[in-house]
């Protein structure tokens, strides 16, 4: 899926407050169910941080890494929240349509 394909979804589907309202609603579900952690945290990078990105890969379990993202980027700002939403909707996208409902 193209960033062009993306951009398109999420102004169809939510717009910017929409998916930080989203993300807040379903915290304690998305860190119990993502699974990709990696590939999310990799495109975060550019907006994070290598040391942030470091935080991230290097908590101890995959849960921990996980709330390691949330943290991060709920104390990012809304800008870094759209852009992990967006991920979101890349890597985890059927989890994202099934918390929705």
């Amino acid at each position: 899926m193209t960033t062009y394909q993306l951009s398109e979804l999420f102004s169809k589907n939510m717009g910017s407050q929409a998916g930080v309202q989203f993300l807040k609603k379903n915290r304690n579900k998305l860190i119990e169910s993502i699974v990709a952690v990696k590939p999310i945290a990799d495109e975060l990078l550019q907006f994070i941080g290598h040391h942030k990105y470091d935080m991230i890969l290097q908590a101890p379990t995959e849960y921990e890494q996980k709330r390691q993202l949330f943290n991060i980027t709920q104390k990012g700002g809304e800008k870094l929240q759209i852009e992990f939403y967006k991920c979101l909707l890349k890597h985890e996208k059927y989890l994202v349509e099934d918390l929705k409902d």
